[in-house]
């Protein structure tokens, strides 16, 4: 009996596995380390800041999401640049 068939696809199903925790573990650790929000900014937009207000900013800045659903602390408004 030849078993080197048998060993090359369990070979490959671990490894397939191995990948899959390591990628999971690697977006866990990226996202509580904040990697994927100062990339992005708050709300998920690139030229986007939390401040107290929009107001406050130079240049034409509009109100995206407000408190901890945009990325900021709770007293703070998530404000992302309007091009033009």
């Amino acid at each position: 009996m030849n078993k080197k068939g048998d060993l090359s696809v369990n070979v490959i199903v671990v490894a397939a596995i191995a990948l899959l925790v390591l990628v999971i573990l690697a977006y866990l650790v990226a996202s509580k380390l904040g990697w994927f929000a100062k990339a992005t900014g708050c709300g998920g937009a690139t030229e986007s800041i939390c401040v107290t207000s929009c107001d406050e900013l130079d240049g034409t800045y509009r109100q995206i999401a407000s408190g901890t659903d945009a990325g900021c602390s709770a007293d703070m408004v998530c404000c992302v640049k309007v091009p033009g």
